[in-house]
């Protein structure tokens, strides 16, 4: 199985988009989590690089990320681009 190297989440009050992507650049899950979810999810992810839209709660996640010792990326919001998937809104960045 491919290992992931990076993570897209979408920022929200209650449900996160979650995009993992591995070295290649090729979606390897989509999922969308409640808040309670994504925190058991996220720490239990191995360390990788973490992408994120800069809004308001995404210093604070940022900065919860690297304390767990991932690579945090914020992307101004006019670098991000919203396609719609299926049940969810996924995050997907240029860089």
């Amino acid at each position: 199985m491919d290992q992931l190297t990076t993570v897209g989440i979408d920022l929200a009050k209650d449900i996160f988009a979650v995009c993992v992507l591995d070295a290649t650049g090729a979606v390897l899950r989509r999922r969308a989590l409640r808040r309670e979810a994504f925190m058991r999810w996220a720490e239990q992810l191995p360390r990788c690089h973490v992408a994120m839209e800069a809004c308001g709660s995404s210093h604070h996640w940022g900065r919860w990320f690297a304390a767990r010792g991932h690579v945090t990326r914020l992307i101004p919001a006019e670098f991000v681009r919203r396609s719609c998937n299926c049940r969810f809104h996924s995050v997907i960045w240029f860089g």
